[in-house]
Parts: C-alpha cells; sequence; structure tokens
C-alpha cells in the first residue's frame, strides 16, 4: 500500500477533531479557532463554514444521518443544520447543556436518533434528539475522566465506554445500568502476592488507561486504545479478546478505528495511534491472521515475545501529534486532525 498526501488550508489554529458524513461526501472538522467547516471531499473545498462562538475550542464534532452537525464546547452541545443557504453559519438550531463538566466525545447512533456525550466527570449523557430531550444519565461506574463513548452498531439501547480508571463499560443506556465491565489495569484483578515485587517501569510511565475505543460496523467487536502501548479487541457479547497486541506501540496509544470503508460484515483491520510516537499503524486482525499467530504461539516460551509486524499492513511517521482519525464509507482515505492548521488526507492506493 502506498500513500497520497493532500492538505485542506482554512483553520487558523489546531483542528481537534474530524467527522465523515455516512450518506453525504462531505466531512466536518472542529478547531481550537472556534470554528467547524464543511468541506466537499471531490473538491477539498471548504462549503460552509460554523462560526457562533467567540474564544471556545468546538473540542468535537458528528453528523447525524441527514442535515445536522453536531458541535461540542466545554458542556455543551450545540446542533447547525446545514441547509441554511449561507456560507457561514451562525445561527444555533438547538443546544444541550446535560453535562456537568467538559465534554471529551460526542457520536451518533444513525439508526435509534440518540446522541451519547461523555466527559471530565466519568458521566454519559444520552439524548434523543427526536424528542429533543435527555434519555439517560449514565453513572456511578467510571470514577475517573470518561475519555471515550461509542454506540453498538445495530444493537438497540447499547453503548460503551471507555474511561482514565482503566475501565470499559458495555451499557444498556435505556435502563441507566452497566451490562458489563472489563479492567485493563493489573492491579485491580487478584491475584497472588508477590511481597517486594516491584511495579514494572511500563506500568509506572504508561498506565493503562483507556484512551479510545471504536465499535466495528456489524456491532460485535470493540477495539480499545490502551494506556500501556496495547492494543486489543474484544467480542463485545463475551468481552473476550480475540485479538491482544501488548507492544502495539512504544508508549501509549491514543486513538483506535475501523476503517470504514470495509465491507460492514468484514473486521479485518483496525487503525491505531500511538499518542507520543505519532505512528499510524494498520493492523490485519483477520481470522486467518489471528489464527496463524496462534498456531506461532504454541511453540513459543512464556516469556518470549511475539513479534506482531507481520500484521502491519500499513505504517507511516506523522509530522504532527494526532487528535482524531476517521475514514469514509466514499473512498480510501484517512482523514488526519493534528495540532497543525491544516486536515490531512491520506489516500490509500495498492501497490
Amino acid at each position: 500500500m502506498k500513500l497520497h498526501e493532500t492538505k485542506l488550508v482554512g483553520h487558523k489554529d489546531s483542528i481537534l477533531c474530524v467527522a465523515t458524513h455516512s450518506t453525504k461526501e462531505i466531512i466536518a472538522t472542529s478547531s481550537e479557532d472556534s470554528t467547524a467547516r464543511i468541506w466537499d471531499t471531490k473538491t477539498n473545498k471548504t462549503i460552509q463554514c460554523i462560526q457562533p462562538f467567540k474564544d471556545t475550542a468546538i473540542t468535537n464534532i458528528t453528523f447525524d444521518s441527514d442535515n445536522f452537525v453536531y458541535c461540542s464546547h466545554n458542556n455543551t452541545i450545540s446542533v447547525f443544520d446545514l441547509r441554511q443557504p449561507s456560507i457561514i453559519i451562525r445561527n444555533i438550531s438547538h443546544q444541550y447543556t446535560y453535562n456537568k463538566e467538559e465534554i471529551n466525545q460526542i457520536t451518533f447512533d444513525s439508526r435509534y436518533q440518540y446522541l451519547a456525550a461523555c466527559d471530565d466527570s466519568g458521566q454519559i449523557k444520552v439524548i434523543d434528539v427526536e424528542k429533543k430531550k435527555l434519555q439517560e444519565t449514565l453513572e456511578k461506574k467510571h470514577s475517573n475522566i470518561c475519555s471515550s463513548v461509542a454506540f453498538r452498531h445495530g444493537v438497540k439501547n447499547e453503548l460503551l465506554s471507555g474511561a482514565m480508571d482503566c475501565f470499559l463499560v458495555r451499557w444498556n443506556f435505556i435502563k441507566g445500568r452497566p451490562i458489563f465491565a472489563e479492567t485493563f489495569n493489573p492491579l485491580a484483578k487478584p491475584k497472588k502476592p508477590q511481597p517486594g515485587q516491584p511495579l514494572e517501569q511500563k506500568q509506572i510511565l504508561n498506565p493503562p488507561f483507556v484512551n479510545s475505543i471504536d465499535v466495528s460496523s456489524d456491532g460485535k467487536y470493540v477495539s480499545v486504545a490502551i494506556g500501556n502501548g496495547e492494543l486489543t479487541c474484544l467480542d463485545i457479547s463475551t468481552f473476550q479478546p480475540y485479538v491482544k497486541i501488548e507492544t502495539a506501540h512504544l508508549s501509549n496509544i491514543s486513538l483506535v478505528h475501523y476503517p470504514k470503508f470495509e465491507k460492514p460484515s468484514n473486521s479485518n483491520s483496525i487503525f491505531s495511534v500511538g499518542g507520543h510516537d505519532k505512528s499510524i499503524k494498520l493492523w490485519d486482525i483477520s481470522p486467518e491472521m489471528n489464527q496463524a499467530y496462534q498456531n506461532e504461539s504454541i511453540f513459543k516460551k512464556a516469556d518470549e515475545e511475539i513479534d506482531n509486524s507481520k500484521r502491519i499492513k500499513l505504517y507511516t511517521q506523522h509530522h504532527s501529534k494526532l487528535n482524531w482519525i476517521t475514514t469514509s464509507t466514499f473512498n480510501h482515505s484517512l482523514y488526519i486532525a493534528d495540532t497543525s492548521n491544516d486536515l490531512t488526507v491520506l489516500s490509500i492506493v495498492d501497490g
């Protein structure tokens, strides 16, 4: 695979988030410059600019399945109707102020019309956008910042969340209660005491925070970016790992993303991003590759490290620290929001 890089120029400060539309060839970016932009992916030009705010960073952005875009800023979500004729959009269609602290991620369930927002308090607010009201507050499970949230595609009433308390939680958000929770902190799991045994350096420098999660398009799997550099993919129904790459990155993993250009029934690849090394990797997590590694592990010693380099389908070193990545169903491109003012588009071509 080869990469062709294009820059989309327009923002005046760091781009914090990028989102693609599910049915239209457009993307949205949000920035520290207090604006959001809508781009035509066929021309790579800005077609609308959202600028109702002053001195307020737009930290996260997502589309619904039609004409609305949702922007989070501080503890508020503002909704904008893209059918407005003006290139400059200042009119806010609706606002939600249910979150008590700063929002870290918003995500939309286009099938069942719910919006979820996780924040620094560890809470997740689930909003019914058709009725424009709070559906449920998910709380008392995360004891630290909730960093990431994702709906389980195709399954009504379920979402997953990850937090700085090292927990991944599967929720029934209509009932407002967790279905299952898993910690990635080995110190929280029961084991035989080892007097005088020091903590591993890796645990001290890179705690296993859950920095990012993503759910496969078929709703069967969740991938987890862990602060200790481990990439884990779990079967959502059982919470059993089917892929575990212990040294996917040398330090923390900041982002994971299932490529949307793969078929819905095909969850054979996953992108991961290194938080400090600024590397992007596309991993082969297909059943065939998993079986090959399982066969190989039979002949490995217990303390022998597995070489996962055969899994890497694509590798690139980015020039800036990455804030967000996403893909589209319309093309084989990776959209990268980073600490620069420009959106990077990496077109993936065979060869």
